[in-house]
């Protein structure tokens, strides 16, 4: 939360999953977008698609929802996004909340990836 006035705030961020909806979240005032899905056939990043729901947020903070999950290299992912210009990623840690208590490791390499 931010102190605006005196009075807290709360920041809004809104899923999307195309351009158009990234464009509503925008004009409504969101102050961030979260991209959901944005995966190509073979299940990695899809730049194009990335690219057109970033620009779409035009300078909103954007987070890549989820789908870091399940892509074949997690940190070649998270280095197309940083080329991207994302600079959020919501990770569950694999498949589901148990896996982060299973194996922190992988959570913990994809931290130190997205620090360095």
């Amino acid at each position: 939360m931010d102190s605006a006035g005196g009075r807290s705030t709360v920041a809004v961020e809104i899923a999307v999953q195309d351009a158009a909806g990234a464009r509503v979240a925008r004009e409504a005032g969101a102050d961030r977008v979260e991209l959901c899905g944005a995966l190509d056939a073979r299940g990695d990043v899809d730049r194009d698609a990335v690219a057109r729901l970033r620009d779409a947020a035009d300078g909103r903070d954007v987070t890549f929802h989820l789908a870091l999950d399940v892509v074949p290299d997690r940190l070649a992912a998270l280095r197309t996004l940083a080329d991207l210009g994302v600079r959020r990623v919501l990770i569950s840690g694999g498949a589901g909340a148990a896996y982060l208590v299973t194996d922190p490791e992988r959570v913990r390499a994809v931290v130190r990836a997205a620090h360095t």
